[in-house]
């Protein structure tokens, strides 16, 4: 069997440099022998799924790989690459390998790429066989083209060559400013270790002392949570209730602020001022008449209808409209206008202090919880022992187990018991927690459901009822 073999040294990280080869396309006699490793040191690829992926000058993409497919690995870093035909055509053909490990093939790593040429084979579906009687000018023609397709394709590679080339010496920048960087942060890194230790040795024995601080923390800490519990329920309905008050605040005081300005604009009177702007319920005199505005007017005279309204024509009706009579302080408004409902206007809140007022949320009524329909928080913790014989046969498996004080209405709140005597003791109490998914209340106890698997052994929780 006649191959052509083309060894390629390559990183998983970098580009590395590799002599030219050149494959023909339509042969299957090619076989690539890599050597990866990562700066230096071999990538060991045990257990490795391998691909080799390339990226044709025609725009496709072609897929080799271990499972049956040309791939072969050769422990440790070394693999065989069987090319097939499809896998490249006429011109530059990139390659990339793709490395999934870990269970499950989970991790991927792509290596640097690598390229090589494939030249256009003489012999296609398009040659004819010579014959004594063809021209000599047909077998000129075709070494023409085939010089043609050479030169294009070499011209492509030049190219290719060029700027990896151009990329290779920007790697090799950077590869020797990041070693430099690389060995000042060893340096740091040894001495940050010494230190390290040290302070491990502190942290180990504050850590004795903290935990034993933990174990009485977490003891009130249940109990405050509980608490916390209750007054968090409290806390949402008196909010809510005051949201509501806060609305129906806002919006009086919107309305409030509408009928002032509405008041405001209805007692103002005046002679017709024709360079003045009125609004709706303003009133004027004109020629001896009174006229309330009815729409938005400037420069209209009072007598055009569809902005005015006659409210009091000259020479007609009685009455004693003196304004000793009618505005005794001289403020020129009429003194029963400055009253609302029978009040001055000082009795009523200004707007201002009813928006400061409604946007209190600091409870400023001292609106108790009792006021607001919120009963009272009675909390209590009973342990409750849990055994390895009452679950039921299949799946789900359950067991009920009985709770002084719980109600079916209620949200059971419960946690594993974490008072146990021994580090080893705790592991298995943990374990058998661990395999129930689902705790449902019941009036005088709780269901607990486990989906995948029952427990083996006993466990003791704390169940914590709110009344």
């Amino acid at each position: 069997m006649v191959q052509k073999t083309f060894s390629v040294a390559l990183d998983i990280k970098q580009p590395t440099a590799n002599r030219d080869f050149e494959v023909v396309e339509g042969d299957n006699g090619n076989v690539l022998l890599v050597t990866l490793s990562d700066d230096g040191t071999a990538v060991d690829l045990t257990s490795c799924f391998v691909s080799a992926v390339f990226s044709k000058s025609d725009g496709h993409t072609a897929q080799q790989d271990t499972d049956g497919h040309g791939v072969t690995v050769a422990l440790p870093n070394k693999l065989t690459i069987s090319l097939y035909a499809a896998s490249v055509s006429p011109g530059l053909v990139e390659c990339e390998l793709q490395v999934y490990s870990g269970e499950d093939r989970a991790t991927l790593a792509t290596s640097a790429k690598f390229n090589f040429m494939c030249r256009r084979g003489i012999a296609n579906a398009d040659t004819l066989q010579a014959a004594d009687e063809w021209p000599i000018l047909t077998g000129l023609i075709q070494r023409v083209e085939a010089a043609e397709d050479a030169e294009t394709a070499r011209a492509a590679a030049e190219t290719s060559r060029t700027a990896a080339e151009s990329g290779r010496q920007g790697a090799e920048t950077a590869r020797v400013a990041a070693e430099t960087g690389r060995a000042a942060a060893e340096t740091g890194r040894v001495s940050a270790e010494t230190l390290r230790v040290n302070a491990e040795a502190a942290r180990a024995s504050a850590e004795s002392g903290r935990a034993a601080a933990e174990n009485s923390r977490a003891s009130a800490e249940d109990a405050r949570a509980m608490a916390e519990t209750g007054r968090a329920a409290a806390e949402s309905a008196r909010a809510s209730a005051e949201t509501g008050r806060a609305a129906a605040e806002t919006g009086r005081a919107s309305a409030e602020s509408a009928r002032v300005e509405r008041d405001t604009e209805y007692r103002k009177l005046g002679p017709y001022n024709p360079t003045a702007s009125y609004m709706p319920l303003n009133k004027v005199t004109y020629e001896g008449s009174c006229y309330q505005c009815i729409q938005a007017a400037s420069g209209i005279v009072p007598t055009n209808a569809a902005y005015w309204a006659l409210i009091a024509k000259a020479g007609e009706g009685s009455g004693d409209m003196l304004k000793a009579t009618y505005d005794a302080d001289n403020d020129g408004v009429v003194d029963d206008a400055e009253k609302l409902g029978g009040q001055a206007p000082a009795y009523y809140a200004a707007a201002a202090n009813l928006s400061a007022h409604a946007g209190n949320t600091g409870n400023p009524h001292n609106v108790t919880a009792a006021q607001v329909g919120a009963a009272a928080v009675k909390i209590g913790v009973t342990g409750v022992y849990v055994g390895e014989t009452g679950w039921s046969a299949s799946s789900p498996y359950t067991q009920s187990v009985a709770v002084a004080g719980m109600t079916g209405a209620m949200v059971p709140m419960v946690d594993l018991d974490f008072n146990e005597s021994s580090a080893a003791a705790m592991e298995v109490r943990k374990a058998a927690w661990a395999c129930v998914d689902q705790i449902a209340s019941y009036d005088g106890g709780i269901t607990l459901k486990c989906w995948s698997g029952k427990p083996v052994q006993p466990f003791l929780i704390k169940v914590r009822v709110v009344q």
